[in-house]
């Protein structure tokens, strides 16, 4: 009997203890749970805060890349550039497809003076391409170089005059290739104008983009050229 009442009051106290365990457990374990899910939970809510922004960036920034491939498409429907490739890179070869630029523009220039618009004058360019050609072989081969004349659509680099920046892309461009055409490029805008300087750009050009333009274009080639760059390139 003694034996029993042992048991029974072993049995008692053992249950007291785990009552006594859990208790504990839930008042200090309940509170460090609590404590780990929010440290859990706070790197998860800075993940979709900072993919959030993110994608905000990312549409923004697409969203600007579009914009600027429109204008870029708007201006090149305007104007027409004129593009000469130099036979490589060496000193010599740079000098003369400067001097065959020069020369080409003194003798391009009184003859697109007055053109009305781009259609006029690509149609005019169209009819001097032959007697364009024949003068850039004949400049060429003075400096021991063959030469070649075509219209084209090149792709051209960012470009700024000043404040103006015109975009990268595809533009209609009279070339003029110097030997291999294997050297560096020299470009300008052969119409409207007549390869205006950053010094001459901001005068009569800007009246001539003013006409020629949206307001819209217009704004984003005359502002923001280092963004316009940057979209460009992107």
């Amino acid at each position: 009997m003694e034996n029993v009442e042992k048991s029974m009051k072993y049995s008692k106290n053992r249950d007291q203890n785990t009552e006594n365990r859990i208790r504990r457990e839930k008042e200090t374990g309940f509170p460090r749970r609590s404590k780990e899910s929010a440290a859990c939970r706070c790197p998860r809510l800075m993940g979709y805060l900072a993919a959030f922004f993110l994608t905000v960036a990312a549409l923004a920034l697409s969203l600007s890349v579009l914009e600027n491939r429109l204008v870029q498409q708007e201006v090149a429907a305007k104007v027409w550039r004129f593009h000469v490739v130099g036979d490589d890179d060496s000193a010599g070869a740079q000098t003369a497809k400067m001097v065959v630029t020069r020369q080409m523009l003194e003798w391009l220039e009184p003859r697109l003076s007055d053109c009305g618009g781009k259609e006029e004058a690509v149609r005019r360019i169209g009819e001097l391409l032959p007697q364009a050609e024949e003068k850039a072989r004949k400049l060429a081969g003075s400096w021991g170089y063959t030469a070649s004349a075509g219209l084209t659509r090149t792709a051209f680099p960012v470009k700024t005059y000043g404040s103006y920046t015109l975009p990268a892309g595809l533009y209609d461009a009279l070339e003029i290739r110097i030997g291999r055409a294997g050297g560096a490029n020299w470009w300008c805008i052969l119409y409207p104008g007549l390869c205006f300087s950053s010094d001459s750009f901001s005068g009569e050009m800007d009246s001539l983009l003013r006409e020629l333009l949206s307001e819209d274009s217009y704004r984003r080639i005359t502002s923001g050229s280092r963004l316009n760059e940057l979209l460009s390139a992107f």
